[in-house]
């Protein structure tokens, strides 16, 4: 994460755009009123999603007994 001022965001704004989306950076504003984190769309959905799983009752522990079992023991998921 990068961390700028926000004279420094203003004056380079589309640079740190372009990092955000093309490369996944964050960049996080510090002003005298607080920061703010700037992140591509597509960061910030994954980060809802995770959010939304993390509260299914039961996912976490579904998650990690999935991530102990071999691959090899693992059953075949078809995408439909």
């Amino acid at each position: 994460m990068s961390t700028v001022t926000m004279a420094d965001f203003q004056e380079n704004l589309s640079g740190y755009m372009n990092a955000a989306v093309e490369f996944s950076e964050t960049v996080r504003v510090t002003t005298g009123r607080g920061n703010a984190v700037i992140l591509s769309e597509e960061d910030y959905q994954a980060m809802l999603e995770t959010c939304y799983l993390m509260g299914v009752p039961g996912m976490v522990e579904r998650i990690e007994e999935a991530r102990k079992t071999p691959i090899e023991e693992s059953e075949r998921f078809e995408w439909d």
